[in-house]
Parts: C-alpha cells; structure tokens; sequence
C-alpha cells in the first residue's frame, strides 16, 4: 500500500529502515527509481487523480533482476 501525505511540521531523520532522509522534487525522485514497477507506482502517486491503482506483480525470488513481471494494472 502506498499513502500519499502531507508534510505539517518537524525535521526528518533516518530510522531503522532508512539510512539518508532527503527532500526532492518529484522529476528528480522519478528519476532515482530504476526498477519499471516501482516508477509506475511512484509516478502514479505523483499524479493522484483520486482513483485508486491497483497492481500485482510475480517475482522469481532465485532470478537477480531489477524488474518484476506486471501481472495486473487497473483503476479501481
């Protein structure tokens, strides 16, 4: 799941599961993403039009591959 917020106050820091913390615009965060799945749904957020996006993806966990293998993409 994916949510899309909004920023109201405090400084950012990393965690347990993040080791840098940035702000950037969204051309240049589009542009960091290098696997085909992960763009789409990057880009689908930075685009919200209110309908919702609904994916599923296979994986060959034994296979090193930067993408995953789109298996449904529809508008909800």
């Amino acid at each position: 799941m994916d949510f899309i917020c909004e920023y109201i106050s405090g400084e950012m820091t990393t965690s347990a599961e993040s080791t840098q913390v940035e702000w950037v615009d969204s051309a240049e965060a589009l542009s960091r993403v290098k696997r085909e799945a992960i763009y789409k749904r990057l880009k689908n957020m930075l685009e919200f039009s209110g309908e919702v996006t609904y994916r599923a993806y296979y994986v060959d966990p034994n296979q090193v591959d930067l993408n995953y293998r789109e298996l449904e993409n529809r508008r909800i």
